[in-house]
């Protein structure tokens, strides 16, 4: 409500009232591009509503340190990951063959330099057999008494030198024969010990690292009565499965004769 001022004129009063009712249009008129405005907002709020969804589910997705892929991209990465996991393959296959040719190399070494004397020892074992055999033919002369002794002496120091660096001897006698490791030099037949005992070693064998270097030569027992109980014992048992088999086989059928071709025309002149 507005109160007339006694100093304002009619006319003042009137340009006043136009004055207000044009702010008052004015105001409505802003509110009304407001209102226009915030609804052109929302509906284009509303329009990127989906673009929206779709960056935020995107984004969602995406992990620290990585990036979203195309198709093409992605069938690059699978073919590099399948030569990747063969590569992969043949690097642990080299690395095998690597390491089994590493242990191959170092125990073809050990192998080495275990048996590297073995040329020099058969080099040597021949003179220690002939020391072994001066030795035994000046013990049974009193006069070389003490040449055998010096010989005797000797064959010790060289057992021992040869003994520090692997070498064992054979010397089977009494023990079974075995022919990896000893060579018959003759048979005695004897009742007085086991069939294939070792009587007497007429040559020492060598072993270098438990490898045979030279078999021992021995001369072998030979009992009559346990070679033929064997040779019996051996029989029976070859025997055995061929009886067995016999006994297992099942009967044959006889066939009935067939008749002949002479026989057809004597059956024939019976019928007429």
């Amino acid at each position: 409500m507005n109160t007339a001022d006694p100093a304002k004129t009619p006319a003042d009063i009137e340009r006043t009232e136009e004055i207000d009712t044009a702010e008052g249009a004015t105001a409505e008129g802003a509110t009304a591009e407001g209102a226009t405005a915030e609804g052109a907002d929302s509906t284009e709020a509303e329009k990127d509503k989906p673009q929206a969804e779709k960056r935020r589910k995107r984004d969602k997705r995406k992990k620290k340190g990585q990036r979203l892929v195309n198709e093409d991209e992605y069938e690059e990465l699978q073919e590099k990951s399948k030569k990747a996991d063969e590569y992969y393959g043949h690097y642990v296959q080299a690395r095998a063959d690597l390491d089994n040719v590493r242990k191959r190399t170092q125990r073809d070494k050990e192998e080495f330099i275990k048996f590297a004397n073995e040329r020099l020892l058969s080099e040597i074992i021949p003179v220690l057999d002939n020391f072994e055999r001066a030795f035994t033919a000046a013990e049974k002369v009193p006069a070389t008494h003490n040449f055998a002794v010096g010989v005797e002496m000797i064959l010790k120091q060289l057992r021992e030198i040869l003994a520090r660096y692997g070498v064992e001897e054979i010397n089977p006698a009494g023990e079974p024969f075995d022919p990896a490791r000893h060579e018959a030099a003759e048979s005695v037949e004897t009742t007085e010990h086991a069939d294939h005992t070792v009587l007497e070693v007429l040559q020492r064998g060598y072993l270098l690292n438990g490898r045979v270097v030279q078999p021992a030569v021995v001369r072998v027992a030979l009992n009559p009565a346990a070679a033929a109980e064997a040779a019996s014992h051996n029989a029976q048992a070859d025997e055995a499965p061929g009886e067995q088999a016999g006994q297992d086989a099942a009967p044959v059928p006889e066939e009935a004769p067939e008749d002949t071709a002479e026989d057809a025309p004597e059956n024939e002149d019976k019928d007429s």
